[in-house]
């Protein structure tokens, strides 16, 4: 039940959910400076507290922005489900994610809502950067068209639609029963809900400014031997999950099964086209040399 406190904290249909936690401390006046800096001002701004101490001090720094503090020191998982949760028993409209330790266009808040009125999911373009600055410009945009609708095919062996680059209308969201040792929880989350036929569409008229450090759970470009093994694990436990709901991923959850067990077999094409851009998860075309039993 969501404390009266909250409720009363409420001003807006439309809610931007963030977890903020120690290693995103020093990004977070980026964070905050971008959303005072939106076009459209009507939206309110739910925070996971995970661990950061005296955040009131910066509720009382950013007052332009409606900011509405939940306490939750658990796991990542749990902390986006508890931040979902109070999204959805506050009656919000629109839902949309962003990273703390990211920034977003001016643009965004009010794109998101423009789009929100006709499709159950959007989904904007990244640019990426790094402490040295922004080194690639709307990564998704050397790929994917915009306004492109997508749907659970395009998604079933990669993903575009992450925690930081996505809005959502909350009644679309049906329950939250997240799989156990999910690592891919956007790709699962959305997923579920392409799965239920809910309509989602890609945008690169707005960016999400997506920062790559050391401390990131996966890059975007990376197709090192190790980044490739990671996506296998990744790939092995989201299909394990959704095997749960579909018998669609279990030729999938197979083939991953079997080229994680003939890894030091295969030819990967990193050179071809789309290859050094990949999406998350993405692994490069490959083909095994040599056969082995499973």
């Amino acid at each position: 039940m969501v404390e009266t406190s909250l409720t009363s904290m409420k001003k807006s249909n439309t809610v931007l959910l963030t977890t903020v936690f120690p290693l995103s401390v020093k990004f977070l006046d980026e964070f905050l400076n971008s959303l005072k800096l939106q076009t459209d001002k009507d939206f309110d701004l739910l925070v996971v507290n995970d661990g950061v101490a005296n955040f009131k001090d910066l509720i009382k720094e950013y007052r332009q922005i409606n900011i509405i503090e939940i306490v939750s020191e658990k796991s990542i998982v749990q902390n986006r489900k508890t931040g979902i949760e109070a999204v959805m028993k506050l009656n919000y409209e629109f839902l949309i994610f962003g990273d703390s330790d990211d920034y977003f266009e001016m643009n965004r808040v009010a794109l998101s809502k423009k789009l929100l009125k006709k499709y159950d999911i959007v989904v904007n373009d990244l640019t990426l950067f790094d402490k040295k600055g922004i080194y690639c410009k709307s990564y998704y945009s050397k790929r994917i068209d915009d306004l492109f609708e997508i749907n659970l095919e395009f998604i079933k062996n990669k993903n575009i639609l992450g925690l930081s680059n996505t809005a959502v209308r909350t009644e679309s969201i049906g329950d939250l029963d997240f799989c156990k040792n999910l690592v891919a929880l956007d790709w699962y989350f959305f997923s579920k809900l392409l799965f239920k036929n809910k309509t989602a569409v890609y945008t690169n008229q707005t960016q999400t400014y997506y920062r790559q450090y050391q401390d990131n759970t996966v890059g975007l470009g990376d197709n090192s031997m190790n980044s490739i093994k990671k996506a296998i694990k990744v790939k092995k436990i989201h299909y394990q999950c959704m095997t749960i709901i579909s018998d669609f991923f279990d030729k999938l959850l197979c083939e991953i099964n079997y080229l994680e067990v003939n890894i030091e077999n295969v030819d990967f094409e990193k050179d071809k086209t789309n290859q050094s851009n990949l999406l998350w998860w993405e692994i490069p075309n490959y083909k095994i040399k040599t056969k082995k039993k499973i």
